[in-house]
């Protein structure tokens, strides 16, 4: 998902009427979320990894992802209405750490 995309996502859901506001057109770019971690622990990025391995692997990242970017989120109730892209759910699928070049 590209990062500006889901901060126009974010823009679009504080408008006095978000559901006339849409993102449209082909992305320009796509960024993919990281995590940091310390540098020199791989036992704990071994973990990080896995954990999230498992989360994409058992879809429950999916679900995840669904909750925080297409309903509304407390307290605000704010929904981005932001559907996963066809990237992600490949990535969801064959969870790797190449880049998206």
């Amino acid at each position: 998902m590209p990062f500006a995309a889901c901060v126009l996502a974010r823009g679009a859901s504080l408008a006095a009427k978000p559901a006339d506001r849409r993102i449209v057109g082909t992305p320009q770019s796509s960024e993919t979320y990281r995590c940091m971690l310390r540098k020199g622990d791989p036992p704990f990025k071994t973990l990080v990894g896995g954990v999230l391995v498992q989360l994409m692997k058992r879809g429950e990242i999916d679900a995840l992802c669904d909750q925080r970017f297409t309903k509304p989120v407390p307290p605000k109730g704010l929904s981005f209405d932001f559907a996963m892209s066809d990237v992600i759910d490949a990535r969801h699928a064959a969870p790797n750490d190449a880049p998206l070049e």
